[in-house]
């Protein structure tokens, strides 16, 4: 029997907790808001999967002796890096995925977060889902099949009202009410978003685009009532091969807009996440042929379908290969938004 131990029981809580059950994992849901783990078995896990699972355990404090092979990390990101700290130092799972994003933009205690995990014999994660679902994956096959030939540029954008985050959360009146409308917080576009600078990372290594050297950023802030957040940002990068490569994110689109575009010299890959209907969505096309396309149907579960498969891959494999939601990714998103707020505030480009 899988042991899971997830601390935070708001939105992404819930809906992990549903995909390890449905691998008929043990569940432990952790939360030092009383109200929260009410929420959790009276209206959001019933609500969402029509009745509350009694196998899940609830606490209001991580048990002392407990023992898991999997910990998730769900709470606001200005708590990431503590709780993971003080985790690894009396715990050790297999593996302990932290939800994205990894950490605030001023990344502090991250230099020991990462030291700790070093030295641990956990496998670290970070919950940028999207880079492993089944588009994703598809889009990964045809890279390597060169179907776009010798790459050139790499876009990603995600662009989406927030409106979608307060309805998951409706105990929440806004932005002011939690760390979305903080961007010192990890709140903002710019990480709350962040799903689109994941995906590049990951894209551009499978693309072999290079190490990105340069950051531009800018910022569109929201500076009233107490808030302070991007409400939009656009980041350009350059690798040390050339390359260039944009990354848009926001708050505020309706529909929403979630998709990338890899071009090179012999084709073109889009990719789409719920681009209709909730559906995901490729396609593609290669030495001036005709434009192909595959739809992939899920549901919202199916977006974290892929995530706990993974986990279940690292722990009873053991990969030590960087996977697409590797701990290494989530630090390099995290250098990239830090040195975007730099650039933002300083008006100029800066180096990594």
């Amino acid at each position: 029997m899988t042991n899971v131990l997830i601390i935070g029981a708001g939105s992404i809580g819930n809906h992990l907790a549903y995909a390890c059950r449905n691998k008929e994992w043990q569940v432990d849901v952790v939360d030092i808001d009383k109200k929260a783990l009410v929420r959790m078995k009276d209206e959001i896990y019933p609500a969402r999967y029509g009745s509350w699972d009694e196998t899940i355990s609830l606490y209001g404090a991580i048990p002392p002796e407990g023992s898991w092979d999997i910990v998730i990390i769900g709470t606001p990101p200005d708590t990431h890096t503590s709780i993971a700290i003080d985790l690894l130092k009396k715990h050790s799972p297999k593996a302990l995925l932290i939800e994205k994003p990894l950490t605030t933009p001023n990344m502090l205690n991250q230099d020991e977060l990462t030291n700790v995990l070093n030295k641990s014999e956990t496998k670290g994660l970070v919950g940028f889902n999207h880079n492993v679902t089944d588009n994703t994956k598809f889009i990964e096959k045809l890279i390597a099949e060169k179907v776009v030939g010798k790459p050139t540029t790499l876009e990603v954008k995600w662009l989406e009202d927030w409106s979608g985050i307060f309805k998951a959360h409706p105990w929440l009146a806004g932005p002011a009410d939690s760390y979305l409308g903080f961007l010192s917080r990890g709140g903002g576009a710019c990480c709350e978003h962040s799903h689109a600078i994941a995906l590049w990372v990951h894209l551009s290594r499978l693309l072999d685009l290079g190490s990105v050297v340069e950051v531009e950023g800018q910022m569109k802030m929201i500076n009233t009532e107490g808030l302070y957040y991007d409400e939009e940002t656009t980041i350009q990068v350059k690798t040390d091969k050339g390359i260039l490569g944009s990354i848009k994110q926001d708050v505020k689109t309706m529909p929403a807009i979630k998709m990338a575009r890899i071009e090179g010299d012999e084709g073109y890959i889009e990719w789409f996440a719920n681009f209709a209907d909730g559906r995901d969505l490729v396609k593609w096309s290669s030495k001036g042929g005709v434009e192909q396309s595959k739809i992939f149907p899920k549901s919202r579960p199916d977006d974290f379908k892929n995530e706990i498969n993974l986990l279940e891959e690292i722990i009873e494999a053991e990969n030590n290969y960087i996977s697409p939601i590797d701990y290494e990714i989530g630090l390099q998103v995290a250098i990239i938004t830090n040195k975007a707020i730099e650039s933002s505030n300083a008006k100029k480009v800066v180096n990594m």
